[in-house]
């Protein structure tokens, strides 16, 4: 975080560790799915230039993180084997604007 002379930046990084999705009992199988989520940094910027206007811009998840989701099943006795079950590619989104402020 940087604020100074009418300028605001932030800089951050989230992130969540792996989780588990399900679990099913089926039979002699044990069926999980995990979720993979993947970091994001995102990037927020605004300047005062009076005290009416302030120009401002935002950058969500530069890196362009993917979130994986695997499966895990072991049926009939098989050896467990594992499985990506899809992978979604979150958008990475930039927006500009300005604030106006019309009065006291």
């Amino acid at each position: 975080i940087y604020e100074r002379y009418g300028l605001s930046a932030r800089l951050s990084w989230n992130d969540r560790s792996s989780f588990r999705v399900t679990q099913q009992f089926r039979g002699d199988d044990i069926y999980q799915e995990f979720g993979q989520p993947a970091g994001w940094m995102d990037l927020s910027l605004s300047y005062i230039v009076n005290p009416r206007l302030t120009i401002f811009g935002d950058w969500t998840n530069i890196t362009q993180g993917k979130f994986r989701q695997d499966l895990s099943s072991a049926r009939n006795g098989a050896p467990r084997a594992d499985f990506v079950r899809f992978i979604r590619h979150d958008e990475s989104t930039l927006s500009l604007g300005m604030r106006f402020n019309f009065g006291i």
